[in-house]
């Protein structure tokens, strides 16, 4: 709903709109038992696990993992990103934000952002060894996540289209 609203939604919780999952990738493991899906606890995460596992016929085991959740962008959740961009000129570059800058008013900072994903993958390490992992996460948390396993900066990772499941490994 917030990208609807062209809102920063972070942390803050809110419902999805589009119920369509492009699942196509999932082709090759759908059979598989050796699959088990991590997912963010905010809804829209839940609801789009919920939402997959229906689009594909199939109940595979869920963690839910408050590590994986959005980066936190402290006052600025819920709120209109044009109106941010304009009162926080020096946050964006071509109206996207800056990930190496602290968004204002309790925002979390990206080497603590980078560090709970760093962990994060720490503790699934075993598990990728036998299972195929699907995590159910949001855009900021996805992109860094890509980048911590393939060892690229994360300004190159592209956005992550709602609704399309992708294969990263």
């Amino acid at each position: 709903l917030y990208n609807v609203q062209e809102k920063i939604s972070g942390q803050a919780d809110c419902p999805i709109v589009h119920k369509i999952i492009d699942c196509s990738v999932l082709k090759e493991i759908l059979s598989s038992e050796n699959v088990i899906i991590i997912s963010s606890p905010l809804t829209r995460c839940l609801d789009t696990v919920n939402l997959l596992q229906n689009s594909v016929s199939v109940t595979w085991p869920i963690i839910v993992d408050k590590t994986i959740i959005e980066r936190g962008m402290g006052r600025w959740e819920g709120q209109k990103k044009t109106i941010i961009i304009k009162q926080f000129p020096e946050f964006f570059y071509n109206g996207k934000f800056i990930v190496k800058l602290t968004p204002i008013g309790g925002g979390e900072k990206y080497v603590d952002f980078r560090n709970r994903l760093i962990f994060f993958i720490h503790t699934i390490k075993e598990l990728l060894k036998e299972k195929h992992i699907i995590v159910c996460s949001h855009n900021q948390t996805l992109r860094m996540i890509t980048a911590l396993i393939t060892n690229k900066n994360f300004d190159i990772i592209p956005s992550y289209p709602n609704g399309v499941v992708t294969k990263i490994l």
